[in-house]
């Protein structure tokens, strides 16, 4: 939630939750359609209804908030004239429930949490138990049921390729050769979804595109739509977690639309809300004017389980609305966040710390000047930048490097860079060569400066995956 933008961000059931919504199972899936009905739903035999099948978002009516207030100030003063039933069928019509205790039967609370107000969030539409982790799932079932390879082979495939992980996530989070493996374990793929995190299942996602291509699957008759629609989807995701900087919004409209299409024509019986719930996204980003999610949220969801929780959790007792607990957890929370933060050395512009710095006189010998800095490592940012990175930038990705050097200089932090020359790409990856030359570039001017989701380096060749 922004204070100063005001924007109501949050996932399906935290939205629901607040503004006393139907659940996701009822007839009306989505808050912010009026038309918009489940995919059961013989409403839309009609015509005047859509199920949340339909790809294209322009042809829903938006909810009129107006006309909700008006019916929600003529119904809850009756509401006790009503039997259950009464009741019950009006809220599954409506999509929303009465409550006598709801923002609905409050003039101010309304009025500051309207549904103009409402953001979807991406990384639950998608990554978090989202439409990601189900596909994949149905996916790797075709290819077992029409190809014979299992999640196993799979499996035993890439954990012996030798892919690895940027620097900074093997030491700080634990990403390594053990982490791979573990996002195959056979329960997380127990069920309707993908078990693993939002950030193992955008790992996960850019394997199996990898192995898509690679395979020629999308060339193999046999699961040729089913290899296209999974990358619609993966292009979906590429566009989602980049939007931020690209805003391309019009791009991921049309390919979440493509996608669309594409799923319901082989999955029809496995559509979810979240299927329709993403639609909205480029329509939110154009109207708010600002790119927001719940990844932060989800880092503090972890901070409090595997920190604080064991602190606080005898505290969870129902009386005052839990007043208790969150009096307790909340600036525990905001003292970790600002410790985080101070660690990070976040501000603006983006400011930076050399790690690992070498002498001084070191500097003057390598580089003639001994008016200028350099080290092994550096935080730019929320980037943290080691020696022997390969790091990327550019939206398409084609322009590359492997660290040697961080360097300051006149005030500005400059990256020594090994070159590496693109050889071939596909929609999966980038193959580059690693050149003799080195050359320093200004941090400043490296657009989208990233590390790839997966490396793999074979003497001067180095794959990098998307």
């Amino acid at each position: 939630m922004s204070l100063r933008l005001a924007i109501f961000l949050a996932d399906f059931d935290g939205q629901r939750a607040c503004l006393a919504a139907k659940g996701s199972a009822g007839l009306k899936p989505c808050l912010l359609c009026a038309n918009c009905v489940a995919a059961y739903s013989p409403a839309a035999e009609a015509g005047a209804f859509l199920r949340i099948s339909e790809c294209d978002i322009g042809r829903f009516s938006p909810l009129q908030e107006g006309e909700l207030h008006q019916l929600m100030d003529r119904t809850l003063p009756r509401l006790a004239q009503y039997t259950q039933q009464q009741r019950k069928l009006r809220e599954t019509l409506l999509g929303f429930n009465f409550q006598l205790c709801s923002l609905w039967n409050c003039r101010v609370a309304r009025s500051q949490l309207s549904l103009g107000k409402v953001c979807n969030d991406s990384m639950h539409c998608y990554f978090a138990n989202g439409i990601a982790g189900l596909e994949m799932l149905l996916f790797l079932q075709q290819v077992k049921r029409k190809l014979g390879v299992g999640v196993e082979r799979i499996a035993d495939a890439a954990c012996s390729a030798g892919w690895q992980r940027p620097a900074r996530k093997r030491s700080q989070h634990g990403e390594t050769a053990y982490w791979h493996k573990r996002l195959w374990r056979p329960t997380l793929f127990i069920g309707d979804f993908y078990k693993g995190s939002a950030s193992q299942t955008v790992a996960l996602m850019s394997l199996l595109r990898w192995f898509t291509l690679q395979l020629g699957w999308s060339d193999v008759a046999a699961i040729a739509p089913y290899a296209r629609c999974f990358l619609a989807l993966c292009r979906c995701a590429q566009l989602v977690l980049r939007i931020d900087v690209t805003r391309s919004f019009d791009a991921l409209e049309a390919a979440q639309q493509e996608h669309q299409r594409l799923f319901v024509e082989l999955y029809p019986h496995s559509v979810r809300p979240k299927h329709h719930h993403r639609l909205h996204l480029p329509s939110h980003y154009r109207k708010f004017g600002v790119v927001v999610n719940c990844w932060p949220t989800e880092a503090k969801h972890k901070d409090y389980k595997g920190v604080v929780a064991r602190h606080t959790q005898h505290f969870l007792q129902e009386e005052n609305g839990g007043r208790s607990h969150s009096m307790r957890l909340l600036p525990k929370l905001l003292l970790r966040g600002c410790v985080l933060l101070r660690e990070a050395n976040v501000q603006r512009p983006p400011s930076f710390e050399l790690d690992g710095e070498l002498a001084a006189e070191t500097v003057r010998q390598q580089f003639g000047r001994s008016d200028c800095r350099a080290a092994l490592g550096v935080a730019w940012g929320l980037l943290r930048l080691k020696a022997d990175d390969v790091l990327w930038w550019g939206e398409t990705r084609r322009d590359a490097g492997v660290l040697r050097l961080c360097v300051v200089a006149d005030g500005a932090l400059h990256l020594c860079m090994q070159q590496l020359s693109l050889q071939q790409e596909d929609q999966s990856m980038r193959v580059f060569r690693l050149q003799a030359p080195t050359f320093f570039q200004p941090c400043a001017q490296l657009h989208m400066l990233g590390h790839p989701e997966w490396t793999s380096r074979k003497d001067d060749r180095v794959v990098c995956l998307l």
